[in-house]
């Protein structure tokens, strides 16, 4: 019969204004979770960005709402551009999440970045020992990864009503107006085109 071992932890606690306290913490036998593993890498070297970016993984094979998945990213100076929030903070990442949204502005065009996507199996926490500390025993799983804003992102077309047709002298009823779109091409609307 294998031999399970726990390791039992004693933390000493010295607040400012309060009094010294030791809390003891069990930490259970290892149990690493599976590497994350991003599903649209991809689409993940050519970010447009000014817009929001939605990061997508494979799910926390045994993640549940109580364990915690984290993503930072990075330049090549190594400053965050980008953190999910920090374990139980609001809108903090839990292991059954398999997206978040990066917001747009945060990459620079053609710039390359450094993400690392982290899965963590909470194995003991305590959150009543000492009020306002939270005590965490956990195994966590990290792939790193690149990501790059593109150069070139495409740019959103506008267009320009060129002229209404009346249906009368001026043409032989025609289903929409003559547009201009702001990349200088003439066009009509997909309803008006003939087939």
């Amino acid at each position: 019969m294998p031999s399970i071992r726990l390791v039992i932890t004693t933390f000493a606690i010295a607040p400012q204004h309060d009094c010294n306290r030791s809390l003891i913490l069990i930490c259970r036998p290892p149990s690493f979770p599976a590497a994350p593993q991003i599903t649209n890498f991809s689409a993940a070297q050519a970010i447009a960005s000014g817009s929001n970016f939605v990061l997508r993984w494979s799910a926390f094979s045994s993640g549940t709402a109580n364990d915690a998945i984290s993503l930072q990213i990075a330049d090549t100076n190594g400053n965050s551009v980008f953190s999910s929030p920090d374990y139980m903070a609001q809108g903090w990442l839990n292991g059954t999440n398999i997206a978040v949204t990066v917001p747009g502005g945060r990459l620079q065009p053609g710039q390359t970045y450094q993400g690392q996507l982290s899965f963590v199996k909470i194995a003991n926490l305590d959150t009543n020992s000492f009020p306002g500390a939270v005590g965490v025993d956990g195994f966590v799983s990290r792939t790193t990864f690149a990501l790059g804003a593109a150069t070139n992102a495409p740019v959103p077309l506008t267009l320009n009503t060129l002229y209404q047709f009346s249906g009368g002298a001026d043409g032989a009823n025609p289903g929409a107006a003559l547009v201009q779109a702001s990349d200088g091409n003439l066009t009509a609307p997909p309803s008006a085109v003939a087939l």
